[in-house]
Parts: structure tokens; sequence; C-alpha cells
């Protein structure tokens, strides 16, 4: 009915406005505004590299070989990780990150890493990275 699609059509213009502001909060350099410059985070897309995690905001970089073990700021061993992802996964035990970034990063998930091994968002095998 005519009525119904005046409901419609109201429900897509809020949509939309919805979308636009979306994409003016996290997409600036579309928007005319300007993030620092984080060749990490630039490098990873500004979302956390943590398999199944789409996460853009409270991101930060995390250093695969931590440095008490030996391991340097070196682009190849930071990856961009959310601060769940980081401080809950990686250093309270639910996330480990082996490997070389950014396309060489292994991820085990869960304690232990009995959610299984990853590669991106493929899982590999059950098991510890």
């Amino acid at each position: 009915s005519a009525g119904s699609r005046g409901a419609a059509s109201k429900i897509w213009v809020g949509l939309l406005a919805l979308l636009c502001e979306y994409a003016s909060e996290w997409d600036p350099a579309k928007a005319g505004r300007r993030r620092r410059r984080e060749p990490v985070l630039d490098r990873d897309g500004w979302r956390c590299t943590a398999p199944g995690c789409t996460a853009r905001a409270n991101l930060e970089k995390h250093h695969v070989r931590y440095r008490s073990q030996g391991g340097a700021d070196d682009p190849s061993n930071l990856t961009t990780l959310c601060r769940f992802h980081h401080q809950a996964g990686e250093h309270g035990a639910l996330l480990k990150v082996r490997g070389r970034a950014p396309d060489r990063l292994r991820f085990g998930l869960g304690r232990d890493g009995l959610g299984g091994l990853f590669a991106d968002e493929r899982r590999l095998r059950r098991g510890r990275p």
C-alpha cells in the first residue's frame, strides 16, 4: 500500500543518514580529516588483526615477540590489536600471536589454544600456535 511505502522510505532515509554518519566518523580521510601517521596501524587498515574481530577503536600496537624477550620495534614484530584482544587476550592468556607481521601471523584462540589455530581469518587446526 502507499502508506507502507512511505514508512519504508523513512526507514531508508534514516539508514542512509546513519551510514553517512558512520562513514564520516570511521573513514576520516574520506571525510576531509586526517589521522596521525601510524605506519603499523596504517598497514593493518586501522583494524584489530585478531581473527573475527572488526574493531576499529581503542587500537594498540602489540609486540609479537615481547620486548622483554628481545623483540624489536620493527614493523614485522608489531601488529594491531584492539584493547580487549591485547589486554584480555594476549596478556590475559586468551590469545597467542606468533609469527611475522603482516602476513605470516598465527593466532591461537582461547585458553591454551583450545579455540584453534588461525592464519588471518582461516582456521588451520585445533591446538596451540
